[in-house]
């Protein structure tokens, strides 16, 4: 769990020097190559650690019940629920959980999922500025959809609605810190 928290807070540090080094172009022209290149480089490493980078599976994992993973982890948090001890392990811890998607617990893949798409809210924040948040929203949505898809057609990946909704959170914190960063300004 640290180096997830450690990977967060680094993006999160990463995207609030982007409205300081923008400073450092005089003309909007220049200001809107240097916003799209550091874009267009997001979206490579997204569609890169998502698509490409990914091993061929026999079977696709599909995770449709949304926020399952919330629902274990809190149950077994708060003491209350149906899960049993080695479940609430598996979810909480990363070693060998029962999803068995990666090496992470499934909170990790949350937070994972949800840093994922910073980014992306932050930078449409940026580039479409008179684009509505709910549109946004939606883009990053079908964005998500199209990935999750993706990995389920080439058996890359698992098919979870959980990402897809992390994803859209994660655009959406995304926007909020366009947003404060915006102010400072």
């Amino acid at each position: 769990m640290k180096q997830v928290s450690l990977l967060t807070l680094v993006v999160i540090g990463g995207l609030l020097l982007v409205p300081l080094s923008l400073r450092l172009f005089k003309k909007e022209k220049s200001r809107l190559v240097y916003l799209w290149s550091l874009a267009s480089l997001y979206a490579g490493s997204v569609l890169y650690f998502t698509l490409f980078c990914r091993n061929v599976k026999e079977m696709v994992r599909f995770r449709l019940q949304p926020f399952i993973t919330y629902k274990i982890a809190f149950s077994c948090l708060t003491g209350k629920g149906e899960f049993s001890k080695t479940d609430c392990y598996s979810v909480l811890r990363s070693s060998k959980n029962i999803f068995q998607v990666t090496k992470n617990s499934p909170i990790e893949d949350c937070l994972l999922n949800i840093t994922l798409f910073l980014p992306f809210g932050f930078f449409a924040g940026y580039l479409f500025k008179k684009t509505p948040l709910w549109k946004i929203l939606l883009y990053a949505l079908t964005f998500s959809i199209c990935i999750e898809l993706i990995q389920a057609i080439f058996h890359i990946g698992s098919c979870e609605t959980d990402d897809v909704l992390n994803n859209t959170l994660g655009t959406f914190l995304g926007w909020l810190l366009f947003r404060l960063s915006a102010r400072r300004k």
